[in-house]
């Protein structure tokens, strides 16, 4: 071989070489930067059943995700560890028609009510998902609960044949320590425990009464928890009936309570001490729910005109004076709110115009001053919402219409190439659920 053709033979290879170095360095960067890219704000986990009730474990960041049954099936508890975005737990569990999850992170465990089949409150251990216990009744009694880590309390409303009222468990020896009847209520739905305050020794209970077979006006009952008695009732709306724990909000500081009545569009302020109304503020729409920054003094009352119309909007009323301090539009149905005091970040899920995704929306806790929005590819299927202050991640929860591929970008030939890439994901089941979980800090 002569001394040209192999200076270029060696010539082709080098730039055989640099182009191959090249193209994994580009390929390399790709991956660097899609896995910058979506690690992610946005991150989205299927579930085989659609869920239900979803409350969240702050000491942990364990959330609790209650499934709805389906088709005669069983329901779970499924437990999401909010902070590494990973499904750690999925628990079956007897009851038919759940009604309610509360958990105490201090004693580790979560409280599942049902009153199908009789009625039940199965107890998990928080830690890994095991049912511990089961409480049971006799005649479909449980319709709400509520724990209070400060006193160790769990607190049940019951319709029970005998009694009508909250029964009081200690959960950390989970035994009854008191019942407290409520009077009053008649024959309607409820009773439903709404709010705790148990720095005023304040329980609030709702629930509705019936006019003939429709159902009537609602009403809020202020019990002292330290005499067991009812001190004060006031009308409200028939949202009380059926437990929406988002129509009342609960300021500690400054001792008061907000109470949504959706029927006349206002939030009446009480003194949850002594259960006086103190002003009545009227809302710009309708259709609503409330959440309270106590590090800012500010209640947050995100309201809407209706399903389709696209209107909603957040009035930020400081809770000391109710003093309305600022009106923010959405533009779109608000569906749940929740506050991250830590960041100063208050969250709003709205639905979109045609309801195949989630919009949420960001403001400021401090100015009420709208700071970002985000579409979230979950339909919104009984939209639930809770935060993990101490990560600033948020979880919601609807309806799973696609699964994400962080690889799509990758050709099919190229990807089916490259053993350490996943194939890519199967579609849904029809009407699968699904969880959201957002990185609050990186919007």
């Amino acid at each position: 071989m002569s001394e040209r053709h192999s200076d270029r033979r060696h010539w082709y290879i080098g730039c055989a070489r640099t182009l191959a170095v090249f193209l994994l360095m580009a390929l390399l960067m790709g991956v660097l930067l899609r896995g910058v890219s979506s690690r992610d704000a946005i991150v989205l986990l299927p579930l085989t059943e659609a869920p239900g009730i979803m409350t969240l474990d702050a000491h942990q960041g364990y959330a609790f995700i209650r499934t709805d049954p389906m088709n005669g099936f069983p329901t779970h508890v499924v437990t999401l560890d909010v902070r590494d975005g990973t499904v750690l737990h999925t628990t079956t569990i007897a009851g038919t028609n759940p009604l309610a999850l509360a958990v105490d992170g201090r004693a580790h465990r979560v409280f599942a009510v049902d009153n199908g089949n009789g009625g039940d409150i199965e107890v998990l251990d928080a830690r890994n998902g095991v049912v511990t216990q089961t409480f049971t009744y006799a005649d479909a009694a449980p319709q709400s609960a509520l724990v209070d880590e400060g006193s160790g309390r769990l607190f049940v409303a019951s319709d029970e044949a005998t009694f009508k009222g909250v029964r009081v468990y200690d959960t950390a020896r989970l035994r009854r320590v008191a019942s407290i009847a409520a009077v009053g209520f008649g024959q309607g739905p409820g009773p439903w425990i709404v709010a705790v305050d148990t720095g005023c020794h304040r329980l609030l209970v709702g629930a509705a009464a019936l006019m003939g077979q429709r159902l009537g006006n609602g009403q809020v009952q202020v019990i002292d928890t330290t005499t067991n008695r009812v001190i004060r009732t006031i009308p409200a709306s028939a949202d009380m009936a059926f437990g929406e724990t988002s129509v009342v909000a609960v300021d500690t500081r400054s001792g008061h309570t907000f109470v949504l009545d959706r029927s006349d569009a206002h939030i009446q302020m009480l003194d949850t001490r002594t259960g006086v109304v103190l002003h009545r503020l009227p809302l710009p729409l309708r259709l609503g729910m409330l959440a309270v920054d106590e590090r800012t003094g500010h209640l947050f009352a995100a309201s809407g005109m209706g399903m389709g119309t696209g209107t909603g909007t957040v009035a930020m009323i400081d809770t000391r004076t109710a003093t309305l301090r600022r009106l923010t539009p959405l533009g779109a149905i608000p569906l749940a709110v929740a506050i991250d005091s830590v960041h100063g970040r208050v969250y709003v899920a709205c639905a979109s115009s045609n309801f195949t995704t989630t919009r949420l929306a960001v403001l400021d806790t401090r100015t009420g001053a709208l700071r970002a929005t985000t579409a979230v590819d979950l339909a919104p299927l009984n939209a639930r919402m809770v935060i993990d202050e101490q990560s600033g991640r948020v979880v919601l929860t609807g309806r799973l219409s696609s699964v994400r591929d962080a690889w799509a970008w990758l050709p099919p030939w190229l990807r089916d190439r490259i053993p350490w890439v996943p194939p890519a994901p199967l579609p849904p089941p029809p009407n699968a659920g699904g969880l959201a979980i957002v990185d609050g800090t990186r919007l």
